[in-house]
């Protein structure tokens, strides 16, 4: 548990969340921990696909893969596609 909320303070949680004994996020802090996340997955090359869902997932020693996406979208809900 101790990693997770140490993962969560590095994306940007409150530090308090790791001597509270209820941790809270907020809703502020959730938008702005799930933009770090989709951040730091992206710069490690991950395709984030809106609208979509996966048919089939493939997993091996080395790589693990969603496969047969349906409806799938790089453009994120709401986004301008100019």
């Amino acid at each position: 548990m101790r990693d997770v909320l140490e993962t969560l303070v590095e994306f940007g949680a409150p530090a308090r969340i790791l001597t509270d004994g209820a941790p809270h996020l907020g809703t502020d802090n959730l938008v702005r921990l799930l933009k770090n996340f989709r951040g730091e997955l992206l710069g490690r090359g991950v395709r984030v696909l809106w609208d979509s869902r996966v048919e089939r997932l493939q997993l091996d020693d080395a790589i693990r893969q969603a496969e047969d996406t349906s409806s799938a979208s790089e453009d994120a809900p709401g986004a301008s596609s100019d």
